[in-house]
């Protein structure tokens, strides 16, 4: 079989699927790809392939407990290097694989992303090319967008000023079936249901990407040097927080068991956004909410800065007293941080909050 580049590879795949393939029932045939959109609009949604398909199989980035295992021959990794590393691959285990434990993170980075031969400077290309190739320009406006903040798909829609139609949302599913972004259900106490949703960035590297990689790629093709650390990168300490965020969230089953309980008593969690209205009073964003069967709401502060200070106590205080929660729920603080808390405000923080968790203590 060689239908590479074939506009019609399904119907033939289909002919050789029936006459010669399915007749032995010891065949299997799997099909995989990083980027599954061509699967889903020729596969998933064809007709011709109605009831033939067995399983469908999402494959999500390693854990943080898996990730650790790439640092497992060297216990003197701190955390912080490894969620500098992180921050820019998230858990795909092939970014994870061009990581040189004996170098730095900065070090390791700087080779990946910022020369013209790095894993990373190119990687972008490599995900948009071929089977997408017609929307890349759209895809990449949506992932831009997305890099500075979470949004609406219809608050999106006009920020790309184009229609909030049925063909732009069949656009953000491939996007979320991609896993480079995903689409958080915003909690009602008042509904079963929640119609609003959020678009977010879900993808670390591709943040880095158009927030770093790209501005440079003219500079960094012409052999000039453009990175020095982490650190001194513009706005870097905003990004690695939206970048703590989404690892975090993408591991919500260690912070269950962190606070002591299972997936099955979980009746919700997730980001929560509370908007101003007559009915409240004023807006608020708790980073993770966690909604319990037994009547008992977790609100989870994410937190990745140097040092922790009580500052944070006062945004919690502040975010306490807007939230519309029903009366009959019970509220437990939850800090999840990374940085240096000193010992002379770690009293007053710990008293706050109801429960402290380093990041550390997730790997």
């Amino acid at each position: 079989m060689k239908f590479l580049g074939d506009a019609d590879f399904a119907g033939k795949l289909k002919i050789i699927w029936e006459t010669k393939i399915n007749h032995n029932s010891q065949n299997m045939l799997i099909l995989c790809g990083s980027v599954s959109s061509w699967i889903y609009e020729n596969i998933l949604k064809s007709k011709d392939f109605v009831g033939r398909v067995s399983s469908e199989i999402s494959l999500n980035e390693l854990s943080l407990a898996d990730t650790v295992n790439f640092w497992k021959k060297d216990n003197s990794t701190s955390s912080y290097e490894i969620l500098k590393i992180l921050s820019v691959t998230g858990g795909v285990p092939k970014y994870l694989e061009e990581i040189d434990i004996r170098k730095s993170a900065d070090e390791n980075l700087a080779n990946l992303c910022f020369k013209s031969t790095g894993f990373l400077f190119n990687e972008f290309e490599k995900i948009f090319h071929d089977v997408i190739v017609k929307r890349c320009d759209l895809f990449k406006k949506i992932l831009t967008v997305l890099s500075e903040r979470k949004l609406t798909p219809k608050e999106l829609a006009s920020r790309l000023k184009i229609s909030n139609n049925g063909d732009f949302l069949n656009q953000l599913y491939i996007l979320e079936m991609s896993g480079f972004i995903q689409r958080d259900f915003n909690y009602s106490f008042e509904k079963e249901h929640s119609r609003i949703t959020f678009l977010r960035l879900k993808d670390n590297y591709l943040r880095f990407y158009f927030k770093y990689i790209l501005p440079k790629k003219n500079d960094i093709l012409s052999g000039q040097s453009v990175f020095d650390n982490l650190s001194k990168l513009p706005n870097w300490r905003t990004i690695i927080g939206l970048q703590f965020e989404n690892l975090i969230l993408s591991n919500k089953h260690e912070i269950f068991k962190k606070l002591g309980f299972t997936s099955q008593e979980i009746l919700w969690a997730g980001p929560y956004t509370q908007r101003k209205t007559l009915k409240n009073k004023g807006a608020c964003q708790i980073d993770l909410m966690i909604v319990t069967k037994l009547d008992v709401i977790y609100l989870c502060e994410l937190k990745c800065v140097a040092e922790i200070t009580p500052s944070i106590c006062k945004e919690m205080e502040r975010k306490l007293s807007v939230i519309n929660i029903p009366k009959r729920k019970s509220i437990r603080t939850v800090l999840i941080y990374d940085g240096d808390i000193s010992e002379r405000v770690y009293d007053k923080i710990n008293a706050f909050f109801d429960e402290i968790i380093a990041f550390e203590s997730l790997l």
